[in-house]
């Protein structure tokens, strides 16, 4: 092609043409910058599909990490229901004055601990490195920010707090005052 271009210079300059032969150059630059603005735009156009191809990965993720953390918390509150379901025959078993058993070891052993969940934050200190523009929807992006800053932070804190306070408000004098020995 190239060769096709430059012969059709050659026989331009040869013959004195000057004037077909700056309609050619205009030409052939009108063709270069077309085919620069076509590599552009096709550039673009793949840029853009990989950002929502990224974008999607990581809605994803997030998606997945809340779930597990969902599940983590079900578990975790399932777990405590039990604790206090042992907690409450403990202390039935103390007041009617029963005899110890070994069915009581459990509960004993739980008295002074709590289980808080464990929240995944793994997807979205991504989006935070990779930037939360990477979610083009504004409300969706100002939902996830708020959900990971404020509602999981608070609730962690909160929970963790509640536990604290309880075990050592409640649990932790009443099982000094009747198993310290």
């Amino acid at each position: 092609m190239i060769k096709f271009f430059r012969k059709i210079r050659y026989d331009l300059m040869e013959k004195n043409k000057a004037g077909k032969y700056l309609k050619y150059a205009i030409g052939e630059i009108i063709l270069v910058v077309i085919g620069i603005l076509i590599a552009l735009s096709i550039n673009n156009w793949n840029e853009i599909r990989k950002e929502g191809s990224e974008e999607l990965k990581i809605l994803s993720e997030i998606q997945s990490n809340l779930k597990q953390s969902l599940k983590e918390t079900k578990r975790v509150l399932h777990d405590n229901e039990t604790d206090l379901t042992r907690y409450l025959s403990l202390l039935n078993h103390v007041e009617q004055k029963l005899p110890y058993t070994v069915a009581l070891d459990t509960a004993f052993c739980r008295i002074p601990s709590w289980a808080s969940p464990y929240l995944t934050y793994t997807a979205y200190e991504s989006l935070k490195s990779r930037g939360s523009k990477l979610v083009r929807n504004d409300s969706l992006r100002m939902q996830i920010i708020n959900m990971y800053e404020n509602e999981m932070t608070y609730l962690m804190k909160d929970w963790d707090k509640s536990e604290w306070r309880d075990s050592e408000a409640i649990v932790r004098p009443y099982y000094v005052k009747h198993f310290a020995d």
